[in-house]
């Protein structure tokens, strides 16, 4: 699906690759950061007071991989019956829910948050990532680490990364606690798993 839908944001890839050549640094919305988040395409043809129209519905990840977010641009439209072509529609479509995306991504680049630094050392054991928009300091499980921890409450478990006891939180049940997933340190009292498919997507491995 990737592949056909590259073929649909030909102009928007090549602004992009003109920017790069030209040296633009800058901040930037990237189509193929866009496309890489993009887990379901559908179109819908209907017919409103005698007029043929093609929507496209693009579905993109969130934190909720059962419920993913959805957006619908303008659809495309035909003035004449006899001009209308499905492969047309959709390119159209297509293009439409894209440049809506590209809004919405542009509002969000401009309005985030600037990164602040963690004022805390480095845990030992723990390894400092970048993300999107903030560095965040985990562990990674291994498969020992998997097998060892132990649950003393409520979401809450204890394991020991460099000879030093921690205390973190779960929100899932502890046996889908894994080898590969994450522990993350924001403090003393802010320790929390974060699994591997989580934490990947959100910063820098």
């Amino acid at each position: 699906m990737k592949e056909e839908l590259k073929s649909y944001v030909v102009e928007q890839t090549r602004i992009s690759e003109l920017m790069q050549e030209l040296g633009c640094t800058g901040k930037r919305v990237k189509p193929k950061d866009i496309l890489d988040r993009i887990v379901q395409v559908e179109f819908k043809t209907v017919v409103i007071c005698g007029t043929q129209f093609m929507y496209c519905g693009i579905a993109l990840k969130s934190n909720n991989p059962n419920r993913p977010f959805v957006v619908v641009g303008k659809p495309s439209v035909c003035i004449d019956p006899a001009n209308w072509r499905d492969a047309i529609g959709h390119e159209i479509s297509f293009n439409n829910s894209f440049e809506e995306i590209y809004k919405l991504e542009a509002y969000r680049m401009m309005t985030e948050c600037k990164p602040v630094e963690p004022e805390h050392n480095l845990p030992k054991g723990f390894t400092r990532y970048k993300g999107v928009n903030i560095t965040r300091d985990a562990y990674q499980l291994t498969d020992d680490d998997a097998n060892n921890y132990g649950v003393i409450g409520n979401g809450r478990a204890m394991l020991e990364i460099a000879g030093k006891p921690m205390t973190f939180s779960f929100n899932c049940q502890s046996h889908q606690i894994k080898p590969g997933d994450f522990i993350v340190y924001l403090d003393d009292e802010d320790i929390y798993h974060c699994s591997k498919e989580v934490f990947t997507e959100r910063n820098y491995v």
